[in-house]
């Protein structure tokens, strides 16, 4: 047996309930200093210790019967004559393998490729934690992982690039389709205008051929009066003939009856004048024969002016309509143009259409900025598509790398997307739009 000796506890403060035989301790470690048949000294009485179950728990022998009250001081007489060297050296054990626990957990934390491992506390309280291997494990899938996420964003970033280029390559089949369109249009308005002046020409060559048939026609009429007018004069002068043979006869007459009778000499001078007077009429028929022929000159010089008219009226119709078909050839061969151009420019639509669709695009470009903390760890990227329409996402990152939240907005539309995990695990998601 060991001496007698007497060493008070104080430390921390206690809670006690009236009727209840349980202690409760704050700021205490009674698991090593306080034994069963201790006394335990609060506001002036004192009370046996039947048991202690922790460091800030133990049990009384009888319930308690003051008032209840909580952060009591109080003090523990130790009474050691009580202790035997075999509780001494079974405490000693009770220490000794507690600490071998302790330096095997230890051991196994450091070693263990399990996916968690149970380590005990003081209190006695077990609890599950993952090992050495497994943390550095996850480290290094999350390491993996944002080197990843940077790989997308460099892909993102050269195929928005991509997509650029892609977009400007379809604003350029659209333009050369406008100007094919343009061309069409010109070239059908072109063929539409030949073929109106090729109307029009056909209309003059028309005209000048009657004009021409009218010309031929006058020019015919002109000979026919040249040629009347000529017998005419032909008729006159054969009486102008008549008439001075007839005048050259009654001379003669006239002579004779002067010769062979003065009588006859009233009849004489009367033929005399009869005479007189018909070669007065010879010579105004002569006259009138030759203004007659000059007429018939005249005449037919017209008639050959006319037919030289309507023979080069003929030959302007002949290349009026020669020009007419000429410009009905043109016509068809612009008509013919306008349709290859439009389908030309039909082609290069559809060819500028399908470089759009191959796209899958948005034409507008995409901005992703990631945002890292000191330790160049991702902790938010934020991207914005076509931001005529203002679409924005905003991804937010937890402290182990993964993607805790995702938040859209759209056209006044907010959709909210939270991740939920079990270590690194994911488990699920939660979507709410406002």
């Amino acid at each position: 047996m060991m001496g007698a000796a007497t060493t008070w506890y104080k430390t921390g403060t206690i809670d006690l309930v009236n009727g209840s035989a349980a202690v409760v301790g704050h700021g205490t470690s009674w698991a090593l200093q306080v034994l069963g048949g201790d006394i335990l000294l609060v506001a002036g009485g004192m009370l046996e210790v039947n048991a202690v179950t922790a460091d800030g728990a133990m049990t009384l022998a009888s319930a308690y019967t003051g008032a209840s009250a909580s952060g009591l001081q109080y003090a523990i007489i130790r009474n050691f004559t009580g202790t035997l060297p075999a509780d001494l050296a079974a405490r000693w054990a009770e220490v000794t393998t507690k600490y071998q626990m302790t330096l095997d957990e230890m051991v196994e934390m450091l070693t263990s490729t399990a996916e968690t491992i149970t380590l005990t506390l003081l209190t006695g309280e077990q609890v599950q934690v993952k090992p050495l291997s497994r943390i550095s494990a996850e480290l290094a899938t999350s390491l993996a992982q944002v080197q990843g996420w940077l790989t997308t964003i460099q892909s993102v970033n050269a195929l928005r690039t991509e997509i650029i280029g892609y977009r400007d390559t379809a604003h350029t089949y659209a333009d050369a389709a406008s100007t094919s369109a343009a061309q069409a249009l010109a070239s059908k308005n072109a063929a539409s205008t030949s073929e109106s002046n090729a109307s029009t020409s056909a209309a003059q060559a028309l005209a000048s051929k009657n004009a021409a048939s009218t010309s031929e026609s006058n020019a015919s009429t002109s000979a026919a009066q040249a040629l009347a007018s000529k017998n005419a004069a032909g008729t006159s002068e054969s009486n102008a003939a008549t008439s001075a043979t007839q005048a050259l006869a009654s001379k003669n007459a006239a002579g004779t009856s002067e010769t062979n009778a003065a009588t006859s000499a009233m009849q004489a001078l009367a033929s005399k004048n009869a005479a007189g007077t018909s070669e007065t009429n010879a010579a105004t028929s002569a006259t009138q024969a030759l203004a007659s022929k000059n007429a018939a000159g005249t005449s037919e010089t017209n008639a050959a002016t006319s037919a030289t008219q309507a023979l080069a009226s003929k030959n302007a119709a002949g290349t009026s309509e020669t020009n007419a078909s000429t410009s009905a050839t043109q016509a068809l061969a612009s008509k013919n143009a306008a349709a290859t151009s439009e389908t030309n420019a039909a082609a290069s639509a559809a060819t500028a259409l399908a470089a759009a669709e191959s796209l899958h695009v948005v034409p507008d470009p995409i901005s992703i900025t990631p945002t890292l903390d000191a330790n160049d760890v991702l902790q938010v990227l934020t991207e914005v598509i076509v931001p005529g329409q203002n679409r924005v996402t905003t991804y937010t990152y937890n402290g182990a790398g993964q993607l805790a939240t995702e938040v859209e907005v759209y056209q006044g539309v907010t959709k909210t997307t939270t991740h939920t995990y079990s270590g690194v695990r994911w488990t699920g998601q939660t979507t709410v739009t406002t």
